[in-house]
C-alpha cells in the first residue's frame, strides 16, 4: 500500500508531505502479524510540482491573452 499524507515532523514540529509505503507480514495462515513501512519526505517534490503547475497556468494565460502559442521539437 502506498499513499501521500501530511505529518508533523518530531524534530521541528513542521507539517510536511510524506510518501507512506507499508507492507504486511503474514503468517502461514495469511493472518497479518506485523507491518513494515517507510516514510519518505516529499515536501520538496510537492513544492516543485506546484511551481510547475503555476508556471504552466501563467504561460497558458499569457498565450490566451496574446493569441499566441508555442511548440517544442526534439530534433
Amino acid at each position: 500500500m502506498c499513499y501521500e499524507a501530511r505529518y508533523r515532523r518530531a524534530e521541528d514540529r513542521q507539517y510536511r508531505w510524506f510518501m507512506v509505503r507499508v507492507v504486511p507480514q503474514r503468517n502461514k495462515r495469511g493472518k497479518i502479524v506485523k507491518w513494515f513501512g517507510t516514510l519518505t519526505d516529499i515536501e520538496d517534490r510537492k513544492r516543485a510540482e506546484e511551481a510547475l503547475r503555476s508556471s504552466e497556468a501563467y504561460l497558458i494565460e499569457a498565450q490566451n491573452l496574446t493569441r499566441t502559442g508555442s511548440c517544442a521539437i526534439d530534433a
